[in-house]
C-alpha cells in the first residue's frame, strides 16, 4: 500500500503475501476502521516505510 503526503511517499508491506522469508521487524497490528482520517495519516507516517520510491519494471 502507498500513501503520499506533501513530497513524501510512505508504504507498507503485508509480509504474509511475500514468497519466501521476509526480513522485517515484528508485525504491528493496525485497526484503521477505528481511526479518524487524521489519526490514520499520523499512524501511517509513524509506522510505514518513509521516502519510498516505486519502480515498476517494464512500465
Amino acid at each position: 500500500m502507498l500513501y503520499q503526503d506533501g513530497g513524501r511517499a510512505y508504504a507498507t508491506v503485508n509480509r504474509a503475501a511475500l514468497a519466501g522469508e521476509a526480513r522485517f521487524g515484528e508485525a504491528q497490528p493496525v485497526s484503521p476502521r477505528l481511526l479518524s482520517a487524521s489519526e490514520k495519516r499520523s499512524r501511517w507516517q509513524s509506522v510505514w516505510f518513509p521516502d519510498v520510491v516505486l519502480d515498476i519494471g517494464g512500465a
